[in-house]
């Protein structure tokens, strides 16, 4: 299991004029509860509160969002597409970035970041694509580049105390390394990702993962919004924290 240091946990303060309305896992909404925030971290990790034991303590992924001690922002990608061979695998471009930040374990939202992205190799959506994801060309026609886009995506991850990428599965992670390796763009995450699909079949006792659509439907929860549409998806996504993260 792949492990990473919390040097900036308390690095910024956690204030209610920083996130209005949510309640964050300890309740330390008011920036004069930062010691005690910290004392209580200290006592689930097992290190002490001091600047330097956190910079040296380093503990799995999983166990850090369990304790709440990571952002996971939860990112969900729509690219070009074909259903007759026009696109190859290869040369799929992401044409729309949804994502949700989440404190911990959730559900509280410190934001959400949606962009359309243009497209370059395949820049004509073809009929199966616009229909599967409501994205009309004309939204991408008018949309900004992929490197401009990332640069805005990348300063809201970095806005975040220790970010990790989460995702349905595997794909968004791979089609974000393609895209950001075919322009030449710095890759925004760490190298750590967590596979939300997997975790939910994990957490519930499925034999195998399911959809995202059969998740929401297997605890009662109804999608919200289009399928297919990457914000919404991200929201749904989140929808599912309870049963993500603990």
């Amino acid at each position: 299991m792949t492990a990473f240091r919390i040097a900036s946990i308390f690095k910024r303060g956690i204030t209610s004029d920083r996130f209005p309305g949510n309640k964050l896992r300890f309740g330390e909404v008011r920036s004069g509860f930062r010691d005690q925030a910290k004392r209580r971290a200290s006592e689930r990790a097992g290190v002490g509160i001091d600047g330097t034991a956190f910079s040296v303590c380093a503990l799995t992924v999983h166990t850090l969002i369990d304790r709440g001690f990571v952002t996971c922002i939860i990112v969900d990608f729509e690219a070009t597409c074909c259903n007759e061979g026009q696109v190859a695998r290869d040369e799929m471009e992401i044409i729309e970035i949804g994502a949700v930040a989440l404190y911990g374990d959730g559900p509280s939202t410190y934001g959400q970041f949606q962009a359309f992205v243009k497209p370059v190799r395949h820049a004509q959506l073809t009929a199966f694509c616009k229909q599967l994801t409501n994205i009309s060309q004309q939204k991408v026609d008018s949309a900004d580049s992929f490197g401009a886009v990332m640069g805005r995506f990348s300063t809201w991850i970095d806005s975040f105390d220790n970010p990790i990428f989460c995702s349905w599965g595997d794909y968004d992670k791979h089609q974000l390394r393609q895209d950001c390796g075919y322009h030449e763009i710095r890759y925004p995450f760490s190298e750590d990702h967590i596979n939300i699909k997997k975790r939910f079949a994990d957490n519930l006792s499925m034999r195998k993962p399911c959809g995202l659509e059969q998740a929401l439907a297997k605890v009662g929860l109804e999608f919200e919004g289009q399928p297919h549409r990457g914000i919404d998806d991200a929201r749904n996504m989140a929808n599912l924290s309870p049963y993500l993260f603990f």
